[in-house]
């Protein structure tokens, strides 16, 4: 049986089963007849709840090993293996504040505990929607890439003064501005329709990506009001904009990563 954690619960284990070079981290929780598991990080949740039949082996021999070295008796785990599966994807009583990860759709989870792309009780989405979901994480590319290269373009035109540039840099914001609408619609497919999240770092993520949209939309108005009359106080308004879409996408980026790997992914 698989169930969210409490948030203040401590794992009974130090290395992730899934992960097994890797320590667990504490907000990265399930529970599995009534014992606490910690794992490194969402992916990884993830792939225990999708099958933990495959880990819970890797888990017995940590612990075995762990308490043999402290002569100490071993957690009553006997019934995990048997078990593991059983309550699966029944809702959790927290179910209506928590939410799963970008890799599945559906599951429940509290803030700590288990994946960010689930939502509140599947949010009222049909199976269709939240498969669709899924498709969330690979559309985030093209708006990514294409707001830094409208950049470049626009960079590029401010040093060569090369009007093809310009219109480089507007023919990517339109791509941008479409792919974002896009990613983020996407987005809310898949973490699900509720307008607060318990995990501040997907309910950033959720906001910071709708923004994105928002933002590129101005950015790409402001874009053609400079071709309609070309003054210095609308070029300062669109590259402005450009800058403050460009820096908030990235920040969306860098939070839709840390759902699944952790906020500490890129610590050196």
């Amino acid at each position: 049986m698989i169930a969210a954690a409490p948030s203040d619960a401590t794992p009974i284990n130090s290395i992730c089963p899934v992960t097994s070079d890797e320590e667990v981290d504490p907000r990265f929780t399930v529970v599995v007849d009534g014992q606490v598991i910690g794992l490194c990080c969402k992916k990884c949740v993830t792939r225990f709840k999708a099958d933990p039949d495959q880990y819970l082996p890797n888990l017995r021999v940590m612990l075995t090993q762990v308490n043999a070295e402290f002569g100490e008796d071993p957690p009553p785990l006997e019934h995990m293996h048997e078990h593991a599966t059983d309550e699966e994807n029944q809702p959790h009583p927290d179910a209506d504040t928590s939410h799963e990860h970008a890799d599945t759709g559906g599951e429940p989870h509290a803030a700590h505990d288990h994946d960010h792309t689930k939502d509140h009780s599947d949010g009222g989405r049909s199976p269709f929607i939240a498969w669709l979901g899924k498709l969330h994480p690979p559309s985030t590319h093209l708006p990514i890439g294409l707001l830094f290269g409208a950049v470049l373009a626009e960079i590029g035109f401010l040093v060569r003064k090369e009007r093809w540039l310009r219109q480089a840099a507007g023919f990517c914001l339109f791509i941008a501005m479409l792919g974002a609408l896009g990613a983020m619609t996407l987005g809310w497919f898949n973490a699900g329709f509720v307008l607060l999240d318990d995990d501040w770092v997907q309910a950033t993520h959720r906001w910071l990506g709708t923004s994105t949209a928002a933002l590129s939309i101005i950015t790409f108005i402001l874009f053609i009001r400079t071709r309609g009359c070309l003054t210095k106080r609308r070029e300062l308004a669109y590259r402005t904009m450009l800058l403050i879409c460009v820096s908030v996408v990235g920040a969306t980026g860098f939070l839709g990563g840390a759902l699944i790997y952790g906020l500490d992914h890129y610590s050196f």
